[in-house]
């Protein structure tokens, strides 16, 4: 597909995403398919360069702040943090993605609220108290998050 219609066709692109999401989740040991998942099990390098391919690609065709780009920048977040363990680079993902959300979308769009309330979970897990705070002020409805 990718020789008929180019690395920069948006079905190109959401395909190479779709890869980083099946490699985010794909067990290790096929027997580990009907248990729940491990963190551990994902192929994190591999879907962050689908995810980062598809995000640069994204960025050239639809901008830095359309939706389906910021959605990708979501996607790398959750993989520098779930399998990576790289909390800065997740964080400065999730705020490229929930600033740009907010600004397209605007504050009480669902994708700006699952956004949201991924980036205060992963802040509370991992995250310092000041960025946990400075998140909550400016959308202070996480406060109902767990």
């Amino acid at each position: 597909m990718k020789e008929a219609l180019g690395e920069e066709n948006l079905a190109v692109l959401q395909i190479s995403n779709s890869l980083g999401d099946l490699l985010m989740e794909m067990k290790t040991d096929p027997e580990k398919c009907v248990e729940a998942a491990n963190p551990n099990d994902g192929h994190y390098e591999t879907a962050l360069a689908y995810y980062q391919r598809s995000l640069d690609g994204k960025m050239k065709l639809l901008g830095d702040s359309h939706p389906e780009t910021l959605g990708n920048c979501m996607n790398i977040a959750v993989i520098y943090n779930d399998g990576m363990q790289d909390y800065e680079n997740a964080f400065k993902m999730y705020w490229k993605s929930l600033r740009g959300y907010e600004s397209q979308l605007g504050k009480d769009n669902i994708f700006t609220k699952n956004c949201t309330r991924n980036f205060c979970i992963d802040l509370k897990n991992n995250g310092t108290k000041e960025e946990l705070l400075k998140l909550k002020r400016d959308y202070p409805w996480v406060e109902d998050v767990p």
